[in-house]
């Protein structure tokens, strides 16, 4: 395609057609700014990454548009995808802005697009679909073999991670019902900036209860490990426990009332505050 002046490879946040992808938005980037690096014509560009969300093709193209100015448009499709083009947003529109550039597959009709598209030949018999279920053999360049090995074991050492303190939470809480402490809740805030990863709240039944729910914490949590960073305990209305990546708050009633951490919490789980 010599004809092209310039090739933008736009690796999406996330299709807004599927729900999920093998790797990260982040990852694929980075692996393709490895694979094109040596070549001058084409730009990797982070564009729909940094929306942090699933983001419209049509969008896009007006973007790119706006900055190049570009006598002509290509975008390129797999002709797996021509199926689904009527789904997508503003498909009428994407017509109008671009002439498609569709990499054949066999046995794939082309009725939805019938004019101002290029068909390009396809000489790996291979689809994406193969190479994420391993079929295709030796199928990842050398360039970026280091790279998605560190990836790989690094997502495997943080769901053994998130796994296992998961495990931690569900002992303490279970700690906590087994004496009497009432409407435990907890909180998963490991993809907010929260000081934690993980707070639970329990009510005590009185100051003194609160008292005896620590000393069973730090009996049972410290032969198993657990450190305790610090712990506030000068008041039994409410005791706080630091475990590092685990905080415990102990409140009586009226205290939990007073001051609705769950309130605070819960927002900073659902991203609202940062």
């Amino acid at each position: 395609m010599d004809f092209l002046d310039l090739i933008i490879v736009l690796p999406a946040f996330l299709n807004p057609l599927k729900k999920q992808t093998l790797f990260s938005a982040q990852n694929r980037f980075e692996w393709l700014r490895i694979l094109t690096k040596d070549f001058p014509k084409i730009i990797v560009s982070n564009y729909e990454i940094e929306q942090n969300k699933p983001n419209y093709t049509i969008d896009s193209i007006l973007y790119f548009k706006k900055i190049y100015n570009p006598n002509r448009i290509f975008l390129v499709i797999g002709a797996d995808i021509v199926k689904d083009l009527p789904k997508w947003h503003k498909i009428e529109l994407i017509k109008k802005e671009v002439d498609f550039i569709i990499a054949k597959r066999d046995n794939i009709s082309f009725d939805t697009i019938k004019k101002n598209a290029v068909y390009l030949e396809i000489k790996e018999p291979c689809k994406s679909s193969d190479i994420r279920g391993y079929l295709c053999g030796n199928f990842i360049d050398s360039k970026i073999e280091s790279y998605l090995l560190d990836s790989i074991k690094s997502q495997i050492q943080n769901e053994v991670k998130y796994l296992k303190i998961k495990d931690r939470v569900d002992f303490i809480v279970h700690l906590l019902d087994s004496k009497k402490a009432e409407d435990i809740a907890f909180f998963d805030l490991t993809k907010s900036n929260y000081i934690t990863q993980y707070v639970i709240i329990a009510t005590s039944l009185a100051d003194k209860h609160s008292f005896a729910l620590l000393d069973t914490l730090k009996n049972e949590l410290k032969p198993q490990g657990e450190i305790f960073y610090a712990t506030d305990e000068d008041n039994g209305d409410w005791i706080i426990a630091d475990l590092g990546d685990i905080m415990i708050h102990i409140f009586t009633q009226n205290h939990r009332k007073k001051f609705n951490l769950e309130e605070f919490l819960t927002n900073y789980q659902n991203n609202k505050i940062r």
